[in-house]
Formats: C-alpha cells, sequence, structure tokens
C-alpha cells in the first residue's frame, strides 16, 4: 500500500515538474498573432485594383517560428472579392513582431462597387479578411486561423 502511494507522488511530482520544465524552457508553444495592420489601395486601371495588405505577425514565445503558407479569403459586405495563397516564408524570431506585405491584384469586374462607393460616396469600405498560416517551430507545425476586418482608404 505504501509502495502504491509512494509510486503515485512520484509520479505526480514527475508531470508537474515536466510541466513546470516545458514552461520554463519555453517548449510549449503558444499561438502567434496574426492581424491586419492596413489595407490600401497601391494603384487603380481600368484593368484591374492593386491593393497592399499589411499583416502583422507576432511571436509570443521563446523560440524562432517560421510563417508560411498563407491562405486567404477577402470580402465585402458578404461578397467574394477576392482569395489566394500567398507561400513566401517569413521568419519571425522569439518575442519579435513583424510586418509581411502581401500585394494583391481584383479584376476590374469585382471592383466596381468599391470604386463607386469610394469615388462617388467618399465613404472608407469595409473589407472582411480572413485567412490561415503554418507555423513551423522546434515543437511541430502549428495552423493559425486568423478574421478580422479593416477599412480600405484611398
Amino acid at each position: 500500500m505504501i509502495f502504491k502511494l509512494l509510486s503515485v507522488i512520484v509520479l505526480t511530482a514527475s508531470l508537474v515538474g515536466c510541466s513546470i520544465l516545458k514552461d520554463t524552457l519555453g517548449f510549449v508553444a503558444q499561438k502567434p498573432k496574426v492581424s491586419v495592420e492596413s489595407i490600401r489601395i497601391a494603384k487603380v486601371d481600368l484593368k484591374e485594383l492593386n491593393l497592399e495588405v499589411r499583416l502583422s505577425v507576432e511571436n509570443p514565445n521563446a523560440f524562432d517560428l517560421v510563417f508560411s503558407d498563407l491562405q486567404y479569403e477577402i470580402d465585402i459586405h458578404n461578397s467574394a472579392l477576392a482569395s489566394g495563397v500567398y507561400k513566401d516564408k517569413l521568419k519571425v524570431a522569439a518575442y519579435e513582431k513583424k510586418t509581411l506585405e502581401i500585394p494583391l491584384k481584383i479584376q476590374t469586374q469585382n471592383t466596381l462597387q468599391i470604386l463607386g462607393r469610394i469615388l462617388f460616396e467618399r465613404k472608407p469600405v469595409p473589407l472582411n479578411w480572413q485567412g490561415q498560416a503554418n507555423f513551423h517551430s522546434p515543437v511541430g507545425t502549428m495552423m493559425v486561423k486568423f478574421a478580422d476586418q479593416k477599412e480600405m482608404r484611398f
């Protein structure tokens, strides 16, 4: 009976110790934060609307992460405006915050309602941005989903 009790105590202490050790050494990965800093019009012509989307990527961990395989969708008033995949990788050091600029081209047929609102009503356009990205770390790969809304202005 005493042997079983001692075994339970040793096992419990080991598990608690491992948990504290993991947290202390930074081996428990926290999900990074991805948010949209801004969406701005870079260029407008008769064929397309060129946007620049600035994302903020924040690493709350004690180790480096590599951001990759961004998949995204942008809609306006629940109508799909654009979607795509951004394959470039971005290394985000421990406790670092980086900005990623993504060029986005939208064909003219999808931009008429946006241009009308901006040019004639002189109102900012609320765009909904959602997506997911992979973050590679020493403890594995995490998929992080995010969603945000930003106003686009001229």
